[in-house]
C-alpha cells in the first residue's frame, strides 16, 4: 500500500519498480523509529553503512528494508514467543476450588460451566495475516533475489498464484520490488564480497523465517508454504560457500605460483 501511493509505482511497466525507494517512505511514516524502539537491536546496521560504497541506490534501498524493518520484527516476534513459552502455565480458579453443588443436576453444572480461557498468545485471524504477509514480502524481497533462477517460482509466479487472504491485504505489486531493484546490478559488483553479502543475507532470512514457521502458533498453516524457501537457502548458502572456499583456494594457488616464477 506504502509502494501503491509512490507515483513511480503506478506508472509506467513493471521495470519502474527499481525506482521506487520504501525507506524514505518509511523514514516520513515513523515505521525506522518504531520498529527501533521494539526491537532490542538491528542487525547489520553496520555492515549496511560499509557496503554503501559498493551498492548502488536501488539495491541499498532493499538491503535497509530486509534487515532494519523486516528481519528485526521477524526476530523479535519469535523472541517474544519464546520467553512466553517458558513461563508456567497458571491454573484457573477452578482447579484451586473444590468440587461444590455436587448434587445438581447436569443441566444446572453445565449452565454454571466457565469458558475455557484461551492460549496465551493467541492472535486473531487479521494478525497470523499480517505475519503471513511479511514473510511474503521478505521472501521475495531477500531470497529470491539472491537465489539462482528457476530453484523457487519467480515472484511474478508467487503473485498469480497469492492465496486469497493475503491478495486481500498485501499489495501484489509489493511482490515484485525486491527483484527489479536487483536487475540494476553491474558486473562489476559480482565479485566476492557480493557473494559474501548473498551468504550473510540468504542465511540471516531463512532463519528468521524458519524461527517463525516453525513455532506450534504458525507451524501448521506457515510452515508448508515456506519449509521450501528455507530449505532452498539454506542449500544454496552451503553450495555458496564451498564455491567461495574454492575459488580462495585458487587464488592462493595463483599468488604462491606467482612469487615462485
Amino acid at each position: 500500500r506504502i509502494a501503491s501511493n509512490h507515483p513511480t509505482a503506478t506508472t509506467g511497466p513493471i521495470p519502474s519498480l527499481e525506482d521506487v525507494r520504501l525507506m524514505p517512505v518509511f523514514g516520513e511514516a515513523n515505521l525506522i523509529d518504531r520498529v527501533a524502539s521494539v526491537c532490542d537491536r538491528v542487525d547489520s546496521t553496520n555492515d549496511i553503512e560499509s557496503d554503501a560504497a559498493v551498492l548502488n541506490h536501488a539495491e541499498m534501498d532493499r538491503y535497509k528494508v530486509v534487515h532494519t524493518i523486516c528481519i528485526p520484527l521477524l526476530s523479535s516476534l519469535a523472541e517474544c514467543y519464546a520467553i512466553l513459552d517458558m513461563e508456567p502455565q497458571e491454573k484457573t480458579s477452578e482447579q484451586h476450588q473444590q468440587p461444590q453443588h455436587q448434587e445438581q443436576g447436569r443441566v444446572g453444572r453445565r449452565s454454571k460451566k466457565q469458558k475455557p480461557k484461551p492460549p496465551r498468545g493467541l492472535l486473531s485471524i487479521a494478525d497470523y495475516t499480517d505475519v503471513a504477509c511479511i514473510l511474503e514480502f521478505l521472501v521475495c524481497t531477500s531470497l529470491l533475489p539472491n537465489l539462482e533462477r528457476s530453484i523457487l517460482p519467480t515472484s511474478e509466479e508467487r503473485v498469480r498464484f497469492l492465496p486469497k487472504s493475503l491478495g486481500g491485504r498485501l499489495y501484489r505489486k509489493s511482490l515484485l520490488w525486491g527483484e527489479c531493484s536487483m536487475q540494476s546490478v553491474t558486473v562489476e559488483e559480482q565479485t566476492s564480497n557480493r557473494m559474501v553479502r548473498s551468504i550473510n543475507e540468504l542465511r540471516q532470512t531463512a532463519t528468521a523465517i524458519g524461527r517463525i514457521v516453525t513455532l506450534e502458533r504458525f507451524r501448521p498453516m506457515l510452515l508448508p508454504r515456506h519449509a521450501a524457501d528455507v530449505m532452498a537457502a539454506l542449500f544454496q548458502t552451503n553450495q555458496m560457500k564451498n564455491v567461495l572456499t574454492d575459488s580462495r583456494h585458487v587464488e592462493q594457488r595463483v599468488v604462491s605460483m606467482g612469487s615462485d616464477i
